[in-house]
């Protein structure tokens, strides 16, 4: 009897073919075929097929993001052919059964680390991320990379239980004023304090904070960056800014909720415009990257740095772009409104972010409360001071 030959599974990474000096692999295969025989080629189609993804678990979230990774990365290879090298691929993916193997790799099967591509592990989240904590290193008079040793031989490498987080803070103190010690130039002084505030995201990552001594020594040493001599040390605003922002936008852990003000307030007034326009692209690339959660942060950061500076003019504007997916932003900006004897302008933010969203109800409960008043959508008027129209004329200050 004829022995049949068996062939192993494949598992995306295989070569597939190549186009002038583009190398394509079965991943690529897979994906094309999706792309052309459920969607007809619409590649912004899939895109929202993968990421109707997000709303389910963590786990399907990050098995989205990174075949979005590899579908960006082929789009990007696709662009570049010619289109006889084109339909030559086309031609080469469209077989019934590639088709349903593609369904079942790309929308049905989780991913096995193993088979990832390198664009399915490097995503925009491991980039970004990435680039919030070491990133900017490079630009600084003195690179915290060269201090950063100092906490690597404290940090640990593998699981740091709840009753070894005692001495993991106090091993992290000491090292930290150590390391101040030893800075005899602004330069060196401003390179511990950020390598430390890496260092502390990293403990974090490896450690079970239960009781709460990590987070502690974090909040207590984090404030000390906001007067750290960045301008003697001869580091440019905007990397000292953005920087700082990118890091916040990142940590994750909850422990700078008190810090964004003090720093922003430490802000001079000829520099806002600067540090928004940051905020902004920042928000943009985020939001771009489908990183929904740090985009919202960085908005979130954006109303913290007008509160600060008391900047009311921009709180309308701001809570039109927030809605109510969050209600303690619009609530700040609204009571610093207020401090300002503004209740035109707090009704004008609680009206603004009246639109469809998880706190809707809860905002407008905190429009009563504090204004006894309710948001309307109803004809509005000009806001004194702002060019929007976001004041029911029925709800103005009596």
């Amino acid at each position: 009897m004829k022995r049949r030959h068996t062939f192993p599974p494949l598992r995306g990474l295989e070569r597939w073919l190549r186009a002038g000096e583009i190398e394509f692999t079965t991943w690529d295969r897979w994906f094309l075929a999706l792309v052309a025989a459920d969607h007809g080629g619409d590649w912004q189609a899939l895109r929202e097929r993968l990421r109707a993804k997000f709303q389910r678990h963590e786990y399907e979230r990050l098995d989205a993001e990174a075949k979005l990774s590899h579908l960006a990365d082929l789009q990007a290879r696709w662009s570049s052919l010619h289109e006889s090298a084109r339909e030559r691929l086309r031609g080469n993916c469209l077989d019934e059964r590639i088709v349903r193997r593609a369904r079942s790799k790309i929308v049905e099967q989780a991913l096995e680390d193993r088979h990832k591509t390198h664009a399915m592990r490097e995503t925009p989240r491991v980039r970004l991320r990435a680039r919030a904590l070491r990133g900017y290193w490079p630009r600084f008079p003195v690179s915290p990379a060269r201090v950063e040793p100092v906490f690597r031989g404290v940090v640990p490498h593998d699981f740091c239980s709840e009753r070894a987080t005692f001495g993991l803070a106090r091993r992290l103190e000491a090292a930290l004023d150590g390391a101040l010690r030893r800075s005899a130039r602004p330069a060196e002084h401003l390179a511990v304090q950020r390598a430390f505030l890496t260092a502390a995201i990293d403990a974090f990552d490896s450690a079970d904070d239960s009781c709460g001594v990590l987070g502690d020594l974090c909040r207590q040493r984090f404030a000390d960056y906001g007067t750290a001599p960045w301008r003697e040390a001869g580091l440019a605003p905007d990397v000292y800014y953005r920087d700082f922002v990118e890091w916040a936008t990142w940590e994750d852990y909850g422990l700078t909720s008190d810090l964004p003000q003090p720093f922003f307030r430490a802000v001079a007034n000829d520099r806002v415009p600067l540090v928004d326009r940051i905020l902004r692209e920042l928000h943009r690339e985020l939001a771009e990257a489908d990183l929904e959660y740090q985009a919202e942060k960085m908005l979130t950061l954006r109303a913290e740095l007008h509160v600060a500076k008391r900047r009311v003019d921009a709180f309308v504007a701001l809570a039109v772009e927030m809605g109510s997916r969050e209600w303690r932003r619009i609530t700040t900006m609204a009571e610093a409104a207020l401090r300002e004897r503004r209740r035109d302008l707090a009704l004008a933010i609680f009206t603004a972010a009246d639109q469809p969203g998880f706190h809707r109800e809860h905002l407008r409960d905190e429009c009563r409360r504090l204004l006894a008043a309710f948001p309307s959508g109803r004809p509005r008027r000009a806001v004194p001071g702002t060019s929007m129209r976001l004041v029911p004329k029925d709800m103005e200050d009596r």
